[in-house]
């Protein structure tokens, strides 16, 4: 009876066992597929693990990138201060010097309008002269006419003279013949009509005196015209000569201060590209300043990636070690060795 019973307690026994190794067979096959879930969960989450290394990676090379870019623009901005303050100084110097120059330039234009005024009065007074030369000139012309004719005349009456003088010798030669002589008087009377040739003669005698004071006076003037348009020409000379010679010293003068200038307006205008790489500064300076967010932001959301990182690695290392460990199936002990080597992997990598 003794065995009896104690069989029956060991039938009890080993029925409780092998409910026991059944539940123990699907808790393992429960585990085993949890572990797959995991082993694919790790693979997944070590994707997005070396996915947001590489994003790191990226943002911080972008930042080093961004960094560098903002101390380039740093050095240059001290560079560009320095080259202002150069320039400032150069632009004041330059002010200081051309404020002379432009009094020089005001004194250098007062005398080139008075010079000019000289010029056309000069100029006014040469076309008079002209005109007067002109009209003297028409003058003698006509004067030399009527001598030319008064001339011709004179001329003519000589010949007249030298006639009458022939004819009066030869009736002198009939002195002592009375009747002949008395005929050769009527004969030279009535050929030359004595009274009307001196009257004539006085006349063309008068008209010829005339001639003569008028051509002296013409001659006169002519000769103090031609003086006085000697000594003005002389005069205009001189003062031309003296004119051209203050003009070519002017010319050089306006030539040096153009150059001056010249040099000040290009002084001018790199102070205009200063302003304008001053206003480029400003805007550089925003766009530090945004690159300086972009890269705040852009290590805080490094930071957030590193903590999701470190975050999932602690999920991972809980998850491996929360499980629950096998009692005395020889098949845990052959399924945790295959989760194991793929977590060292893990955190080696």
């Amino acid at each position: 009876m003794g065995f009896i019973g104690e069989n029956g307690i060991m039938k009890k026994k080993f029925t409780a066992l092998q409910k026991d190794i059944e539940d123990q067979k699907e808790e393992i096959r429960s585990l085993q597929e949890k572990g797959k879930e995991l082993y694919e969960n790790i693979k997944g989450l070590e994707k997005d693990i070396q996915g947001h290394k590489k994003e790191i990676r990226e943002r911080e090379e972008t930042i080093q990138d961004k960094e560098k870019r903002i101390y380039d623009l740093k050095k240059k901005n001290q560079e560009l201060e320095k080259f202002k303050f150069v320039l400032d100084y150069k632009i004041k110097e330059l002010k200081r010097q051309i404020e002379p120059r432009e009094n020089e330039i005001a004194d250098m234009k007062l005398q080139i309008e008075e010079m000019d005024q000289e010029l056309e009065h000069y100029h006014k007074s040469n076309a008079a002269l002209d005109l007067m030369i002109g009209e003297l000139t028409l003058k003698m012309d006509g004067m030399q006419k009527d001598i030319n004719h008064q001339s011709l005349e004179i001329k003519t009456m000589r010949q007249f003279i030298r006639q009458f003088q022939s004819d009066l010798h030869d009736s002198a030669q009939l002195l002592e013949k009375k009747k002949a002589l008395k005929a050769s008087v009527i004969a030279l009377y009535k050929k030359y009509e004595t009274g009307k040739i001196v009257t004539e003669v006085a006349s063309d005698v008068d008209a010829q005196q005339e001639y003569n004071r008028q051509r002296e006076y013409l001659e006169k003037e002519v000769e103090s015209m031609k003086s006085k348009l000697v000594k003005g020409l002389k005069i205009n000379h001189s003062e031309m000569m003296r004119l051209k010679r203050e003009n070519a010293i002017l010319t050089v003068q306006v030539n040096d201060l153009r150059r001056e200038f010249h040099a000040v307006k290009s002084s001018q205008s790199e102070v205009n590209d200063l302003k304008n790489k001053h206003r480029d500064k400003r805007s550089m300076d925003e766009r530090e300043m945004e690159l300086r967010r972009e890269s705040e932001l852009q290590k805080a959301q490094i930071q957030q990636l590193k903590h999701q990182q470190a975050s999932m690695l602690k999920a991972l290392g809980g998850s491996s070690a929360s499980g629950p460990p096998p009692r005395r199936a020889p098949s845990v002990a052959t399924a945790k060795p295959k989760l194991l080597p793929m977590m060292g992997s893990h955190i080696d990598a």
